[in-house]
């Protein structure tokens, strides 16, 4: 599937793998402001349904993506599909990007014990693209999250595809894609720390409320 591993190191404890291909989602050559990373990872003492609600939820997530300047729901609907309006304030000297994405998320699937969550850019009348920001194009973004009973841990796996538009030279960008996914992976992970001993401090009745079973 043309991937090349491109790296696996450990990280504060867990293991990282991380794959890039110069071919995106559409099959097409990716552009210079493009990449096209697969990241798995072996995440020690935390449970995949506090991992999955870490990236999910917009206010957990707010608390852990420091790249993250405003999310706002603009729409939603009956089948778990929601629509999100997200400003991310970038490297410095960078434009800061904006987006409208497309969430989807499924419990349980594809197997008990199991989450996915994804998005993919997608156009709204309310936010045109605007001078104030570069638009930034998702061609796919997505995450499973699945059990691991060795580590009592999850095993994650990640596939993002974006375009950051703009004037970025590509060498810059290529050289920093995987540093980047590496930065972001621990601020995912410093998350995933806060939200599972919040899960373990709460009583029953909260943990059921929150969490289920």
């Amino acid at each position: 599937d043309s991937w090349e591993e491109r790296s696996q190191q450990m990280v504060n404890g867990d293991t990282v793998w991380i794959w890039r291909r110069n071919i995106n989602a559409a099959g097409e050559e990716i552009k210079p402001t493009e990449v096209c990373f697969r990241i798995q990872a072996l995440i020690r003492n935390i449970d995949p349904i506090v991992a999955f609600k870490c990236l999910k939820d917009p206010d957990i997530r707010k608390s852990w993506d420091l790249k993250m300047a405003d999310l706002k729901l603009i729409e939603e609907d009956d089948s778990e599909q929601k629509k999100y309006y997200v400003i991310k304030s970038n490297l410095p000297f960078v434009s800061d990007r904006d987006v409208v994405v497309r969430q989807q998320s499924r419990e349980n699937f594809p197997k008990e014990g199991s989450y996915v969550y994804a998005f993919t850019s997608c156009d709204h009348s309310d936010y045109p693209e605007s001078e104030d920001f570069i638009r930034t194009s998702n061609h796919f973004t997505g995450y499973k999250f699945s059990p691991a009973p060795e580590m009592k841990g999850t095993w994650m796996e990640w596939i993002q595809n974006i375009d950051v538009n703009g004037g970025i030279p590509g060498f810059v960008f290529k050289y920093a894609g995987e540093k980047m996914q590496l930065k972001t992976f621990m601020q995912m992970k410093g998350g995933f720390l806060k939200e599972q001993k919040r899960k373990e401090e709460k009583s029953p009745r909260w943990i059921k409320m929150l969490y289920g079973d």
